[in-house]
């Protein structure tokens, strides 16, 4: 068998990882440095990178070639050999510390040509660590958040809520509870403990814990304020479909109205939900109670805001107007009324309509 096609036998049988002093070239072709995995990797420390392996064979130039692999701070160098790395691969160590860690391989054939391959380039980034801020004394029913920040670390984070009644033991995940804030269950009365658990996805990033954030839910015994209207709500009824101007009596001016129609859905005495303020959940939402009555005595008196009532009358007065009150109480989630608001409801009467 003729040396050239021993040659070829021999290199279908070589394993990728061969000494620098076996591999082949055309003598008198450019030297060209072949190639290994190049893509860019950022993680955390203490991350360990993958062999680097030729993939691409270097070729041309003179034989034999020799083998260098060189660490830099940047894609551009500068260059340092790295002791010992003289061979087709090159397993970097552990990268215990933050920065940019580029490698590649310097290739030098039997005249001195020179050819470098592209570098690989490792970002590494410090562990991740998360804070959390909130928490303290809370009243029951109340909006309390709590929040983290993730510092540092690579990749999706994701977080896990727990809580602990002891704050040593006894750690459960809240259900649902993956985003970087938690909005606190205050319905209960008690001293609960909470912390996130953040996980970075980025390779050797660990999965911390935050500190552990005491809340104390008291009982809620404030009342609700809010601003009522001020003055009186003036109707001067001029039509029909506002008023019944039936008479009330012989002799009595018929163009006095006996009484205003509310109807239902009218919102003319309707409070504005936007100036209640509480320290209670809005999800709870508050209660309104109220009446409406005349010279004290209660015509009619209802929950809800007056429009979600049925249709009902506001006594006029065929002598001249007449003064009714509507009076509001509010009440927040955990009970608590506020102290009564009033205003006034007049009804006015229609111009009198004299005939000649």
């Amino acid at each position: 068998m003729s040396s050239a096609l021993l040659l070829t036998a021999f290199m279908l049988l070589l394993p990728i990882e061969l000494s620098s002093q076996d591999i082949p070239g055309n003598t008198g072709d450019p030297l060209i440095a072949g190639a290994h995995n190049t893509v860019t990797v950022t993680a955390c420390t203490n991350y360990n990178p993958d062999k680097l392996t030729f993939t691409t064979l270097t070729k041309g130039g003179q034989l034999p070639y020799t083998y260098q692999w060189q660490s830099g701070s940047s894609a551009s160098g500068p260059w340092t050999d790295i002791n010992g790395a003289t061979d087709l691969f090159y397993d970097p160590p552990n990268l215990m510390t933050a920065g940019i860690f580029c490698f590649h391989c310097r290739i030098t054939d039997n005249s001195g040509s020179v050819a470098t391959t592209i570098p690989k380039m490792v970002v590494i980034v410090p562990d991740p660590t998360v804070t959390v801020s909130g928490g303290g004394i809370v009243n029951q029913n109340s909006y309390s958040l709590i929040t983290s920040i993730v510092k540092d670390g690579t990749g999706i984070i994701s977080y896990q809520w727990l809580v602990s009644l002891t704050g040593t033991s006894g750690w459960i995940p809240i259900p649902g509870e993956i985003a970087s804030s938690y909005k606190i269950a205050t319905s209960s009365v008690g001293l609960f403990y909470y912390r996130v658990h953040a996980d970075a996805s980025g390779a050797a990033c660990s999965k911390p814990y935050s500190a552990i954030i005491p809340v104390i839910i008291i009982p809620d015994k404030s009342p609700p304020i809010f601003t009522a209207p001020t003055g009186p709500f003036v109707f001067c009824v001029e039509n029909i479909a506002q008023a019944n101007f039936w008479s009330p009596g012989p002799g009595v001016d018929p163009y006095r109205p006996d009484f205003f129609l509310f109807r239902k859905g009218d919102r003319f005495f309707d409070l504005d939900p936007s100036l209640f303020i509480d320290d209670c959940d809005s999800i709870f939402e508050f209660q309104i109670r109220w009446q409406i009555s005349v010279s004290g005595n209660v015509i009619i008196a209802g929950a809800g805001q007056p429009s979600d009532h049925d249709s009902f009358e506001i006594p006029g007065s065929p002598t001249g107007p007449l003064m009714n009150e509507i009076t509001w109480w509010i009440s927040d989630c955990n009970g608590n009324e506020s102290l009564p608001a009033s205003r006034s409801i007049m009804i006015k009467p229609r111009p009198q309509i004299i005939l000649n």
